[in-house]
């Protein structure tokens, strides 16, 4: 089983799903009451632990092979700007892959999110998720709101940038 940290858990749906997978799973978010509920109900099942974690000031090293998180794309929390910090300190390398899914709010905090994302050394995928369809940082600003956007973000392999051509 691969190891995974739920980011904003929130019920934590993404997180047990991918615990009833078979993975390790540690459940976050930043309020202590998420928190205390998620061990309330969900705290006697192996291989799932919790934490409360402030995304503007975590300093947490422990690295997962998968991250995953659910709208929390949210402009009023700073999440476009510390959640990528995050996923780059905690996403494993090199074969870590973090996945955001987010309903269109804000078109900003979606591409703040992914230019600080790749600032932070990551490779940005966007996608339509009801039908995973492919679509640039561009395209996102034509989209109707509540649209739901996937971001998958993969370190990018050094030797493939230095490889390729100029």
């Amino acid at each position: 089983g691969k190891s995974v940290l739920e980011l904003g858990a929130g019920v934590a749906l993404a997180g047990l799903s991918c615990h009833a997978c078979g993975s390790e799973v540690r459940l976050t978010d930043g309020e202590q009451r998420l928190v205390e509920a998620l061990k309330e109900h969900h705290g006697h099942k192996e291989a799932l632990t919790f934490e409360v974690l402030d995304w503007n000031v975590d300093e947490g090293l422990e690295q997962f092979d998968i991250i995953v998180a659910s709208d929390v794309l949210l402009s009023c929390c700073g999440a476009p700007e510390a959640l990528p910090a995050v996923l780059a300190r905690r996403l494993k390398k090199p074969q870590g892959r973090a996945l955001l899914l987010n309903a269109l709010r804000a078109v900003r905090a979606q591409l703040i999110t992914i230019s600080q994302l790749q600032s932070n050394g990551l490779c940005v995928s966007a996608f339509v998720a009801s039908e995973l369809l492919p679509i640039s940082p561009e395209q996102i600003s034509k989209l109707p709101d509540s649209t739901q956007i996937l971001l998958v973000a993969t370190w990018t392999p050094l030797d493939a940038l230095e490889t390729s051509p100029a």
